[in-house]
């Protein structure tokens, strides 16, 4: 396992970062036991950063890690949470003060730790000053309730005026933002954050690596029965399975066979090999998946600049 400092900080994450949304958001998983493999599979292969949400079903995601990593020495490993979505009444939504702190409060009962490393802002909440939320988030680093925190799926603007409004309140300004990337989803983080990197230092977790399993090849001939577009009908609608790029497909996976990768591990290593990116949330339904993915680290260094040229001709070809 590679490890990256994340953006201007000198903590360390690993490359690849394991998500929860499948634990409980899509409700793929009822099988605690089969979440403790996947578990003990990430650890084991030396990812160090487990990523959730209040989101996630309502806390559910964030009550079985803190179930099943309490156990485990809490400075061994990194925990990213967001904020935003807490619950169905108004008090319990947004990034006004108040529900950040009971937001976060909630999630640090639920994850059984005093503390989480990184809060995110999970969405840009248009009903809320920014200054106001730059004060909440600065008042819980200064508290110890958290190390750092970032934004998730903010445009430029949003992250600018943030840093705007921490050097004015001298609060601490974001570092990191959570936002999605992979090889036909690529404009965000390669063109309109650009500027950020160098300005501000700014880090980056990314996800969606395999587009909702597409990049996997396994849509290639229909539907499968029990796949992600299959349970969740409005997938279906949302252009993923597009003939041009299911065109695209056949063509990288002719690059991977070339690799011998699968096509999978050849998604993740191309997000990887892209220095900015500190770590891949990878999401899994069985431990298998973990290991499997864990594997394209070695991948990424065949990604040579001809084999990523390639990559790149077969986008736009159909594109």
């Amino acid at each position: 396992m590679d490890y990256n400092s994340l953006g201007r900080s000198g903590l360390k994450v690993s490359a690849l970062g394991l998500g929860s949304s499948q634990y409980s958001f899509f409700c793929q998983h009822d099988n605690l036991h089969t979440i403790r493999e996947c578990l003990a599979a990430a650890l084991n292969g030396g990812i160090n950063y487990i990523d959730t949400s209040e989101q996630y079903g309502l806390g559910k995601a964030e009550l079985i890690i803190g179930e099943l990593m309490r156990y485990i020495p809490r400075d061994q490993f990194i925990i990213g949470t967001k904020v935003m979505y807490g619950g169905t009444k108004p008090s319990q939504k947004g990034l006004n003060h108040k529900h950040i702190v009971d937001g976060l409060h909630n999630s640090l009962h639920r994850l059984q730790s005093d503390y989480v490393d990184i809060l995110y802002c999970h969405g840009y909440d248009p009903d809320t000053s920014i200054h106001e939320t730059v004060r909440a988030m600065d008042h819980l680093v200064h508290e110890g309730k958290i190390r750092y925190w970032g934004t998730s799926e903010w445009s430029r603007s949003q992250i600018e005026k943030a840093h705007s409004a921490a050097r004015e309140l001298n609060a601490v300004p974001p570092l990191v933002e959570q936002v999605k990337y992979n090889i036909f989803s690529r404009k965000r983080v390669e063109e309109e954050y650009a500027p950020l990197y160098p300005k501000y230092g700014m880090g980056l977790t990314t996800y969606y690596a395999l587009y909702a399993g597409v990049l996997t090849g396994k849509y290639q001939e229909g539907i499968p029965k029990g796949s992600r577009i299959g349970k969740f009908q409005w997938l279906s609608q949302e252009g993923y399975l597009e003939e041009k790029n299911l065109k695209i497909i056949d063509e990288l996976k002719e690059i991977a066979h070339n690799l011998d990768s699968t096509l999978a591990k050849l998604a993740v290593a191309w997000c990887l090999k892209n220095s900015k990116v500190n770590s891949v949330v990878i999401g899994a339904t069985n431990k298998d998946q973990i290991e499997e993915n864990i594997k394209a680290i070695s991948v990424k260094e065949m990604l040579t600049e001809d084999v990523i040229a390639r990559i790149n001709r077969a986008v736009k070809k159909f594109s």
